[in-house]
């Protein structure tokens, strides 16, 4: 088992607390903890970043990470996107049609479905919010699939950061 990082996750850290110019020791030990294979992301993250307007930081600084740091949803990650699709478009679940669409065409449904696929626990800065209409929030869809789910705060204690 290992960890699927969100975008969030490098999104805000970069940002906030753990801006590279404050904080350069924090993305050594990221660097760390990817050749140690206990994070990953995936490739559709790796998109979100590239494509992001967080700046020349984070985009630099993805580029080195090996190719098995990103997965590729593969054959068992498709089927369980569909699953995932099917639970996030239930007429049941009262989502208006903006938050489907925004769930099912980011990374987010991806992320859920390969830590299904794959056993993973998936990082996010997300907080569950199961009553809301307007996003279909990471954390629920985790919780609606039996996927285990962290904050980063939890990671981090988890994997023993220290600086």
């Amino acid at each position: 088992m290992s960890y699927l990082l969100d975008a969030n996750i490098f999104m805000a850290a970069a940002r906030t607390y753990y801006h590279p110019e404050l904080v350069p020791s924090f993305w050594g030990w990221l660097e760390r903890e990817v050749a140690a294979g206990h994070v990953h992301s995936i490739v559709n993250v790796r998109e979100e970043i590239e494509g992001g307007d967080d700046g020349d930081f984070l985009k630099r600084w993805i580029e080195p990470l090996p190719d098995s740091f990103w997965l590729d949803p593969h054959a068992d990650a498709q089927r369980e996107i569909k699953r995932v699709t099917r639970w996030a478009t239930c007429r049941d679940l009262d989502y208006k049609e903006a938050a489907r669409a925004k769930f099912l065409t980011g990374a987010d449904s991806f992320l859920v479905a390969m830590a299904l696929a794959e056993g993973h626990v998936v990082v996010t800065s997300e907080v569950s919010e199961p009553n809301s209409k307007k996003n279909i929030k990471i954390p629920d869809a985790c919780t609606a699939h039996g996927v285990g789910y962290k904050n980063p705060l939890d990671l981090y204690r988890q994997l023993g950061m220290r600086f």
